[in-house]
């Protein structure tokens, strides 16, 4: 065995067998091996690493490729674990300098952004947008560091307006996809940063950040490659890396698994679903909102539930100066309300009712309906709100099961 440098091309020893040999006895002897009797030893993959990769990952984890570039070659593409992490050896050269994208599929790119750009990205945009200075200049109330600004920009072309703002809009309600992929383009690079610019990035710099391709070079010797990215549209960074400031807080907060309930919010509303006894064919679904003080400028909720046995009808609600949106589809229906023109707050009550029938006698019907994380809230500066929710599914149960 002998030392030799990080990245080395190995082939895995192969341990197939042993055999004890004693000086006393000058032979060898019986050896009792229990299976497994042979087995593959490799190195720890950080032990020959020329690359120890960290990525400030969320619910969604983008594709790193590593681009040689000299030559545009893509030398390495890898997955990060759940933690984020992940190790290059032999893949690349020592001594070599190389670009880092972050990529997600072309395919995914709806499903992705329907979940990170929520209502509470679009109003912080619109509070910006609407509060600017008279030389139009922003005040960066609601978007603090560069990574927000960087969000905004969903139409890429490196200035804020109310495109943007436009464009966000579509995508909360459903009226459009404001990402498309290039026609047989497999994989989307979205903006990527090394962590310590990420972090420290300015809203009066962002503009001059390189968003695609980290360079970095590489050693005889393992070295770290610390990474962030961005989702377009995905302001408040649910979805996204986070900024982390130097006091180690978070500049924004990101979303839990069960709800939208945020790190440390500032206020949380509490939302209230209660289990339908079905007398009909036909049935209404209530969501009652107790805003504890807030007062709100958007809400958004996605409900999914069995296509075979129930049908979405209608959306009604209380709040009628607001524009209420709902999209759907088989099984599944986004449904929520901005105060476009931030002027009517609503601070509680039965915001949304929601009229479904069913697709067998409704008297017999035993079904559920689901409420999945991507729901969001906003008050009126336009700031995320936490969202406590007291039951994630609703019962229906027909009367005839009774």
């Amino acid at each position: 065995m002998e030392n030799i440098d990080a990245g080395f091309a190995y082939d895995s020893v192969y341990f197939n067998a042993a055999e004890s040999y004693s000086n006393g006895y000058n032979g060898y002897s019986s050896v009792f091996m229990p299976k497994p009797r042979n087995s593959y030893i490799t190195p720890i993959p950080s032990n020959n690493a020329l690359i120890n990769g960290k990525v400030d990952v969320s619910t969604i984890i983008p594709k790193i490729m590593i681009v040689d570039s000299a030559t545009g070659v893509v030398k390495a593409s890898v997955v990060p674990s759940g933690i984020g992490e992940f190790f290059l050896g032999s893949e690349v050269s020592p001594n070599t300098t190389y670009f880092a994208y972050a990529t997600i599929p072309t395919d995914s790119i709806p499903p992705y952004l329907n979940k990170a750009v929520t209502v509470s990205d679009y109003t912080a945009a619109q509070n910006e947008f609407v509060k600017q200075n008279l030389d139009r200049t922003y005040t960066n109330a609601n978007m603090k560091s560069g990574a927000s600004w960087i969000a905004s920009d969903i139409t890429f072309n490196k200035v804020f307006d109310g495109n943007d703002v436009t464009a966000l809009f579509a995508q909360v309600t459903g009226v459009d996809t404001v990402v498309k992929a290039i026609a047989g383009q497999t994989l989307y690079n979205i903006p990527m940063l090394e962590a310590g610019v990420y972090d420290t990035l300015s809203p009066e710099h962002w503009k001059q950040a390189n968003l695609y391709g980290v360079k970095f070079k590489t050693s005889t010797v393992a070295k770290d490659l610390n990474l962030k990215y961005l989702i377009p549209g995905d302001i408040n960074r649910s979805h996204s890396s986070q900024v982390i400031k130097p006091d180690g807080t978070r500049q924004a907060f990101s979303t839990k698994s069960s709800a939208v309930n945020t790190f440390n919010p500032n206020t949380t509303i509490e939302v209230s679903l209660n289990n339908i006894t079905v007398t009909g064919n036909e049935f209404t679904v209530p969501v009652a909102v107790d805003g504890k003080g807030a007062s709100m400028s958007g809400l958004q909720f996605e409900f999914v539930f069995d296509p075979n046995k129930v049908k979405f009808e209608s959306v009604t609600t209380d709040v009628p100066t607001w524009l209420v949106f709902a999209s759907y589809g088989p099984g599944r229906v986004k449904f929520g309300a901005v105060d476009k023109d931030v002027k009517t707050p609503y601070t509680g009550g039965v915001p949304f009712k929601l009229l479904f029938s069913t697709l067998q006698n409704g008297l017999d019907i035993n079904s559920t309906i689901k409420v999945t994380t991507n729901m969001d809230a906003s008050d009126m500066s336009g700031n995320q709100l936490g969202i406590n929710l007291n039951t994630i599914s609703i019962k229906l149960t027909g009367y005839n099961n009774f």
